[in-house]
């Protein structure tokens, strides 16, 4: 038998409940093999689970972590008794198979073979996987996954093989083995974590966009790199405690310089301004002679940046407090700025910022509004692209109920800034006007990245990461075969964790970081959040950006 892959942990979840022989760990420890690595079966029913589930069932497994899923190899119930009673037909038939990455949003398998229906065992000892009736594997295709499921209805001769319901219900299966299969995995990466997990001075953020100094937007290079957050705490925490201090101030975006490229603390420096009395401020700000800006109560939240030709461009959006919102939301977006700073010596002189409007803040007449600026990919020979085509790719989403969706804007290199030079995808070619942009897919954050795949498995394409929904504990990405697609279907990468220690904590924005990321890896960040400032202020913890990286396996067949 040909395996592709290495064999994955399993775990019973939830409903690991007592059969008439065994619980259904017994389905996943190997007890009645031949050997630990076996593949043949014995006869000994007490090495296997049996259930009474006239209504029906289900069983559900957890894997050791979040992977790409290959072949499910299954040995159906194998148990003829002593006195020749054949215990086979209680093995189940028809059955659904799930997955999921959160154990609680699931998905119907549907792949080859499809509707699955399992084989009889044979009775006999030394059984090689039975699998499906046409002898073919169940077969993931590369989802990932955390969680599998096994679910059937309690039809008897229908949804096991006992026609005559001898048995009167009951349901068994032998042994389940899954292997890991060719996609997209995620790994922990605690060194950035921890990089920003510091509480003294500036003391967590959300937003973080990356821009390396050295203009190789698209490729691992850790060198010289900018930070841009947004909503920022400046305080320390109360000693002994997890606590903020009661001086500590939010202010509304910082940046950080990290000198190498990489996660080392000594090599960061945060910053922000200071008023003459010492109170922390942001590190840029609206001007609002220059911009036309009346509210004086209006601030920056920060967008994707780049440094072309010797300057700093960022497209902020200028935002004013809007009481009317919810408690975490209590704001409204007025427009974009469009910001240049010159750089020298790898530093941005912010003092000599020059700020004007842009026309990246579209609204429709029915009073949708498309917004500019949450990702920028510079498809450029400075900016290492693979398939450089000497333009500057601008993304933007539109709101449609709960979700963000993607469209697109391009200038060339050469022509930028000059925003009369601006085109629009319209789905099927570039337009100069901006009412004509087509939606490219659907469901992506307001906070997001595009750029070069990484890897091999999707070599000569592009990934677009991002929190499904804006907020939600989901972090998925998209397969494009161009800068404006076609899009694969969401890929689902990761599960949050951080919202399941309560207290209203909510994930947000996921991006990747090129230039941050090993060779052969993708570093991703999302940013946590709760409802209540309360919580922030006796958690120091929530509020600060997390990390993890999106790697591939890419697996050939093995005996």
């Amino acid at each position: 038998m040909n395996i592709r892959g290495e064999q994955l942990r399993l775990w019973p979840l939830g409903d690991n409940y007592e059969g008439l022989e065994c619980c259904t760990t017994n389905l996943i420890n190997d007890f009645g093999m031949d050997s630990a690595h076996g593949c043949m079966l014995s006869t000994n029913g007490f090495t296997m689970w049996l259930k009474r589930t006239p209504e029906g069932g289900s069983i559900s497994f957890q894997l050791e972590k979040t992977a790409p899923l290959g072949q499910l190899l299954i040995w159906n119930y194998n148990r003829i008794s002593g006195d020749g009673t054949d215990y086979t037909v209680c093995g189940l038939r028809k059955i659904q198979v799930y997955h999921s990455i959160d154990g609680k949003q699931w998905m119907e398998l549907q792949k080859e073979g499809y509707p699955y229906c399992l084989k009889k065992a044979s009775g006999t000892g030394n059984m090689l996987p039975t699998n499906l009736e046409d002898g073919k594997v169940i077969d993931f295709g590369g989802i990932t996954a955390r969680y599998i499921r096994l679910a059937w209805q309690g039809q008897s001769g229908v949804h096991n093989y006992d026609a005559e319901n001898v048995f009167g219900g009951l349901f068994g299966l032998a042994k389940l083995r899954l292997y890991s299969g060719t996609g997209l995995y995620t790994r922990p990466a605690p060194e950035w974590n921890r990089l920003l997990a510091q509480r003294d001075g500036w003391a967590g953020a959300d937003g973080i966009y990356s821009t390396p100094f050295g203009g190789a937007d698209n490729v691992p290079n850790h060198t010289r790199t900018l930070l841009m957050f947004g909503d920022t705490f400046i305080g320390s925490r109360i000693s002994g405690t997890d606590k903020r201090s009661l001086d500590t101030v939010m202010i509304n975006n910082s940046g950080c310089i990290l000198r190498e490229g990489t996660a080392d603390p000594s090599q960061a420096q945060f910053l922000y301004r200071k008023m003459e009395d010492g109170t922390p401020a942001c590190l840029i700000s609206p001007d609002k002679k220059a911009l036309g800006i009346e509210d004086s109560d209006s601030f920056f939240w920060g967008q994707d940046s780049m440094i072309l030709h010797g300057r700093y461009y960022a497209f902020p959006l200028i935002v004013r407090e809007d009481p009317q919102g919810v408690e975490g939301y209590q704001f409204a977006v007025e427009g974009a700025a469009f910001i240049s700073a010159p750089v020298e010596n790898g530093e941005v002189l912010w003092d000599e910022m020059e700020q004007t409007k842009s026309p990246l803040v579209y609204r429709n007449a029915d009073g949708g509004e498309l917004v500019f600026g949450a990702a920028i990919f510079r498809n450029t020979e400075e900016a290492k692209a693979p398939d450089p085509d000497g333009y500057i790719y601008i993304y933007g989403y539109q709101s449609e109920w709960i979700e963000k969706n993607l469209y697109a804007a391009r200038i060339r290199e050469a022509d930028f800034p000059q925003w009369d030079k601006m085109e629009y995808y319209d789905g099927t070619a570039w337009n100069p006007a901006i009412e004509k942009a087509a939606c490219l897919c659907r469901n992506v954050s307001c906070e997001m990245s595009l750029s070069p795949y990484f890897g091999k498995l999707y070599q000569g394409k592009y990934i677009v990461v991002f929190t499904e929904y804006t907020n939600s504990p989901i972090v998925s990405c998209r397969i494009a075969d161009s800068p404006v697609g076609p899009f694969s279907e969401i890929i689902r990468l990761y599960h949050c964790p951080e919202p399941e220690l309560g207290y209203s904590i909510y994930t947000y924005n996921a991006k990747a970081h090129p230039g941050l990321s090993e060779p052969g890896r993708l570093l991703v960040s999302y940013n946590t959040n709760a409802c209540s400032m309360e919580a922030n202020q006796e958690l120091a913890m929530i509020y600060s950006p997390r990390f993890f990286e999106i790697c591939e396996s890419v697996l050939s067949e093995r005996r």
